[in-house]
């Protein structure tokens, strides 16, 4: 009795891996679709054309009101302005660890941007990202991501009196780790 409890025990083992197993290389296919939130208030849209590769559209937008006042010069002035941002980025994620319900992943994006406030902003450049997922289901996983992006920046500034403030900027940025959530469907 002892003996086939064992083997009923192993057995059940080993079918729920492998179904387990099943479930999560069965969920990452051609043509499914996901949505994934990050904590950095980014939405982005994924398309899997094979079990190990999508495509991804990404979009972070921001706002600040911003307030700032100069004392203690012979004219003091005062700036209050709305500072609104946005993001978009094009690319292609590749996950590794096929059946497994952690997955590491790579993604490589192009990027643009532009931003409004005291400044007119436009960048352009490209993000490479490293993270993993913990598959919790077929249609849901949670995971983090650091991303490292090379841009190219133009700020103008325009003063009163119709002077004009040009900024060109070229960066090599690590903008640090997010959480991140998707769901599959």
């Amino acid at each position: 009795m002892r003996r086939w409890l064992v083997v009923g025990l192993a057995g059940a083992l080993i079918t729920g891996r492998a179904a387990t197993a099943y479930a999560q290389s069965d969920s990452l296919k051609a043509g499914t679709w996901a949505v994934e939130a990050s904590s950095d208030f980014g939405a982005a849209l994924l398309r899997f054309s094979s079990p190990a590769t999508a495509w991804r559209i990404a979009v972070r937008a921001a706002y600040a009101h911003v307030d700032a006042q100069q004392t203690g010069t012979t004219f003091p002035q005062a700036e209050n302005s709305d500072v609104f941002n946005v993001d978009l980025r094009v690319g292609v994620r590749g996950y590794r660890g096929r059946g497994e319900r952690y997955k590491p992943f790579t993604t490589v994006s192009l990027l643009a941007g532009y931003g409004n406030g005291s400044a007119k902003r436009w960048s352009g450049g490209a993000a490479a990202e490293l993270g993993a997922a913990y598959f919790f289901s077929p249609h849901l996983s949670v995971g983090g991501a650091g991303e490292f992006i090379a841009a190219y920046e133009r700020d103008e500034f325009e003063f009163g009196g119709g002077g004009t403030l040009t900024r060109r900027v070229t960066t090599l940025t690590f903008t640090g780790f997010r959480m991140l959530a998707t769901i599959l469907f």
